[in-house]
């Protein structure tokens, strides 16, 4: 400090607000030390060892790191505590933090290696917000900074960022003549997303609830305090009904909804945010923050379409979000969307392309230095490798993904790597391997997510296994009702989710166990079950006409008269049985009239089953040319013309009932126009 002038030693204490160092440009925006006088003083702190220049990624201005004791000594000296100067390094920090928030999308790299340098500052702005009682600009400013404490992985100080920022809102009080404050939005929809990626979505749900109990109106159903608050503001007012708020609370309702085996609902309010958010990009065209909103409810939808088994929506969904991070040259929601496309691609059993998805996807969260999002990546690429029974390769990949989890904290993840390494293990004939990972999830299950559907599987994954080395006279006949106990406990679970819940694999295991008792009346009560939760999936019946459409059609054109088809079918009816698809004796029961599904399917497996349904509902379909021709004419007339506006006058001159009946009548042609373009492509497989 001898080294340098009187002038410039007054000048030291304008530097008494920063953590640590800080940027060249904000500093000297919030000093206001002249550039001249700058000029001087820079190489005397740097030539006395109490500064260091660090060029950071693309950024102008390099990031200047103090001596560790600089800051607390100037700290010590007067004039240290300058309001003019405290107010200049909050609100700049402030608007540094809402620029980093948004520029992230567009140069990720750049700006998470700023914000590692800066967080102590952002973090510390923060903290004089709240002393302020500024509560609008703290929440705004408290979810910039969880967003990339989420990306670093650094979950407990985003917990304690969320604690300190509730309790601000709580000492103070937000209800303005009962009305939902920005603040209390913020904060309410920063600690439900916390407690879903924890796995609590009872409490997530919980605390809406509660929310609910303040405002004098109905719950409708499910429906939390928030969205309530939200829809009961009037029009116009910043967090009312129409507005961005809402869009998003919608979409965290939605989002519980999915992780909590409720996708149908997810999808409802999916659409509601859809439709809010459209109608606010026709307010503002070019709002890029709106069009990013509308790309992730976009991802969001396309999962809720998947878990209900809705494929090709789901890729439309998909598709259409991955445009909208194209156009916005969104790095990282790319990412996130050739994740999504890479695991529909699985589902849909092209795995060459979900492995090029989720490695693209890897590689890019890896570089843009999100470990969360790589986890999930390898996690993806394991359920890869298990589909083609590359053990070895799954078990890796799992593992890779368990580490980074564990390394941060994320228990919910780690959870679905320990049960799939616990299939591997059972795949692989690990009996006592298998047990303990199934133990270990079932542990980390009843800790964090007890009840959830990610618990029904582990329940259901571990009976399998126990039912399995029974049979096989591996594991003593007592333990039977050990699995029977977790089975039991995993149909509980299921019985309360919505029909994409894969509850056929547990009725099964439970028809097993009764056959093992030797109750065979309510194993084929469990069995008949079985064949209709299976049937009721969409995701099902779509791998069936994909795999099956073309045998399906032929049995159903043979049934209705059509000897060649019948002759078609009868030559690969006996490759179909050697290849284990035991339908010969229910096709030629339909061929003799019978329509009974129940009596026909009863000794088949659930996927037989499948494929003797799709035959009776193709039988029982109208041909496309009676459907058309059963429209009314004004309507049928302008579909021949290819004449959209007079379909249009057509179908409104129409009565309420006449125009769902065109309509019905529409959407079933579209689905066989789908159907006949994909069916077949699996054919043989």
């Amino acid at each position: 400090m001898q080294r340098l002038s009187a002038e410039q030693r007054a000048l030291l204490p304008r530097l008494s607000f920063f953590e640590g160092g800080a940027s060249e440009d904000d500093l000297l925006a919030i000093t206001e030390i002249p550039e001249s006088e700058w000029a001087k003083l820079r190489p005397a702190l740097e030539q006395a060892a109490l500064l260091t220049a660090e060029q950071v990624a693309n950024f102008t201005a390099p990031f200047l790191h103090f001596h560790p004791v600089l800051a607390p000594y100037l700290r010590s000296q007067s004039g240290a505590d300058d309001a003019a100067l405290r107010e200049r390094y909050t609100q700049r920090y402030y608007g540094l933090a809402n620029y980093l928030y948004h520029e992230d999308s567009r140069n990720p790299q750049a700006v998470r290696a700023l914000v590692r340098k800066e967080l102590p500052n952002l973090q510390r702005a923060l903290g004089l917000l709240l002393e302020e009682g500024e509560l609008g600009a703290a929440s705004d400013m408290a979810t910039s900074i969880a967003m990339f404490l989420d990306i670093f992985g650094l979950l407990r100080e985003r917990d304690e960022l969320r604690r300190r920022v509730d309790e601000a809102v709580k000492a103070k009080g937000t209800q303005e003549g009962g009305m939902l404050t920005q603040p209390e939005w913020l904060r309410e929809i920063g600690i439900c997303q916390d407690e879903q990626s924890r796995g609590n979505l009872q409490a997530a749900f919980a605390r809406l609830t509660a929310l609910l109990n303040r405002v004098e109106t109905q719950p409708e159903g499910i429906l939390t305090a928030l969205l309530n608050r939200v829809e009961t503001q009037p029009e116009g007012i910043q967090v009312g009904r129409g507005s961005y708020e809402h869009c998003r609370t919608q979409q965290e309702l939605a989002r519980c909804l999915s992780k909590g085996g409720q996708p149908a609902a997810a999808e409802g309010r999916l659409r509601e945010a859809l439709n809010v958010i459209n109608a606010l990009i026709g307010q503002q065209p070019d709002n890029q923050g709106r069009l990013r909103q509308r790309g992730a409810l976009l991802n969001d939808l396309g999962d809720a379409l998947c878990d209900q088994g809705k494929y090709p929506q789901a890729r439309e969904a998909y598709e259409d979000a991955l445009k909208v991070a194209e156009q916005q040259d969104d790095s990282r929601r790319q990412a996130v969307t050739l994740g999504q496309l890479g695991t529909l691609a699985e589902i849909q059993r092209d795995y060459p392309e979900a492995r090029l998805r989720h490695t693209q996807a890897r590689e890019t969260f890896h570089a843009l230095g999100e470990p969360a999002s790589e986890a999930v990546a390898w996690h993806q690429l394991g359920m890869v490798a298990q589909e083609q029974e590359e053990w070895a390769e799954a078990e890796r990949c799992y593992r890779e993904s368990l580490a980074l989890d564990e390394q941060l904290g994320n228990t919910v993840n780690a959870i679905m790597s320990c049960n799939q390494l616990a299939n591997i293990a059972a795949k692989t004939e690990r009996f006592g391997e298998a047990e303990g990972w199934y133990k270990r999830t079932l542990e980390l299950d009843e800790r964090v997510q007890p009840g959830s559907p990610e618990e029904a599987k582990t329940l259901n994954n571990f009976a399998n296994l126990l039912m399995n080395e029974i049979q096989a006279k591996r594991a003593s006949r007592t333990r039977l009702v050990e699995a029977k106990d977790y089975v039991k406990r995993a149909l509980a679970i299921l019985e309360t989710l919505d029909a994409s819940a894969p509850i056929w694999s547990t009725l099964s295991i439970l028809a097993n166990i009764a056959d093992l008792e030797g109750q065979a009346e309510e194993a084929r009560d469990y069995h008949l079950r079985e064949r209709e939760t299976f049937a009721a999936f969409e995701g099902n019946r779509y791998h069936i006409d994909r795999q099956h459409g073309q045998l399906i059609a032929a049995i159903a054109a043979a049934a209705k008269g059509d000897a060649k088809a019948r002759e078609a079918v009868e030559e690969v009816l006996p490759q179909l049985e050697e290849d284990g698809w035991e339908i010969a004796a229910a096709t030629r029961r339909i061929w003799a009239g019978e329509r009974d599904w129940h009596a026909l399917v009863e000794d088949l497996d659930r996927e037989e089953a499948l494929l003797v349904l799709r035959v009776l509902e193709t039988i029982a379909q109208p041909a496309p040319e009676e459907v058309i021709a059963a429209l009314p004419a004004a309507v049928r007339e302008a579909l021949e013309r290819g004449d959209d506006a007079a379909f249009r006058q057509a179908l409104e001159a129409l009565s309420p009932e006449e125009q769902r009946g065109v309509l019905e009548a529409m959407r079933y042609l579209e689905e066989q126009v789908e159907r006949e373009s994909g069916e077949g492509d699996e054919e043989g497989g």
